[in-house]
């Protein structure tokens, strides 16, 4: 399971609570990290990696939210993007 960034909850509280407004971003993306993405980890890099579109998400129910689409990276051919 993935979490949201500080940026984005601070972004959303400020929106909800009515102390700035957030505009939508035009797209989301998927990224893979070494390590904890909000600590001493690193995105992944290589010729052959790229962050993957994510835009088509299911509207929220119950405190979640899933996204329409399979989320695939291309397979590694020669680069190594750790582990």
């Amino acid at each position: 399971m993935g979490k949201l960034s500080t940026y984005v909850v601070n972004k959303a509280l400020d929106h909800v609570l009515k102390n700035d407004s957030f505009t939508q971003p035009t797209h989301l993306y998927a990224a893979l990290f070494n390590g904890d993405p909000s600590g001493a980890g690193s995105e992944c890099t290589g010729t052959e990696y790229a962050r993957v579109l994510v835009d088509n998400w299911d509207a929220a129910a119950s405190r979640a939210i899933t996204n329409t689409d399979k989320i695939e990276f291309p397979e590694i051919e020669t680069d190594d993007w750790g582990t």
